[in-house]
């Protein structure tokens, strides 16, 4: 089953989510999934690579869109109003059947 969950309330609960103290890039919403795929080095070596949060590229799940709810298998549980445009905000994640 998929579940709809708010982007912002998911990333400050995931164990990639950080902060690289060096510069503020993203401000401050660094990823470090190995499969993100944006990303920057923090120095011209490219040893030090930056993840970035974003919802579009969250390994972890995928940006919700408007033609996600004619989809039966997605639980909106009611974070949004049909009319409203969920790109960017909202995160589809895979949960177990049992979860509510």
């Amino acid at each position: 089953m998929q579940k709809v969950v708010d982007f912002q309330d998911f990333c400050l609960k995931c164990p990639y989510l950080y902060t690289y103290e060096e510069e503020n890039l993203n401000n401050g919403f660094n990823c470090s999934h190995p499969e993100q795929r944006e990303f920057d080095y923090a120095d011209e070596s490219e040893e030090i690579k930056i993840g970035y949060c974003y919802c579009f590229s969250c390994p972890l799940g995928r940006e919700a869109s408007i033609d996600d709810w004619t989809d039966n298998d997605i639980d909106w549980d009611g974070y949004l109003e049909k009319g409203e445009n969920p790109n960017g905000y909202y995160l589809i994640i895979e949960t177990d059947e049992q979860e509510v």
